[in-house]
């Protein structure tokens, strides 16, 4: 849904399209993360926990969750913590890349 931006007749997006695509936005990063073994169930779990919200249509319980992910992100200030990196599991990022597509849909 679209609506006009009172006073300058630019178009704006609704809060729901915006939320959903800054969502898609977080999970195209997560695509690209590199994070150590122990971390990667962790975003496993809350990319579950999306998932479901979005199923259920709770928008709220989707954008709670997504700034949660974004704090799951790797840490750029400490070289430690990126010990053991790896990319994404091949089935994470299935389920991440068709989240993404529902969410654009």
């Amino acid at each position: 849904m679209v609506a006009r931006t009172a006073g300058t007749g630019a178009l704006a997006a609704s809060p729901r399209a915006e939320a959903f695509t800054d969502t898609a936005d977080v999970l195209e990063d997560v695509l690209g993360w590199r994070l150590g073994p122990s971390r990667w169930p962790v975003v496993e779990e809350s990319i579950a926990g999306m998932a479901a919200a979005l199923a259920a249509g709770d928008e709220s319980a989707l954008a709670d969750l997504t700034a949660d992910l974004e704090l799951l992100g790797p840490i750029r200030s400490s070289r430690l913590s990126n010990t053991g990196a790896r990319d994404i599991p091949a089935d994470l990022a299935s389920r991440v890349r068709d989240l993404i597509s529902r969410l654009r849909g």
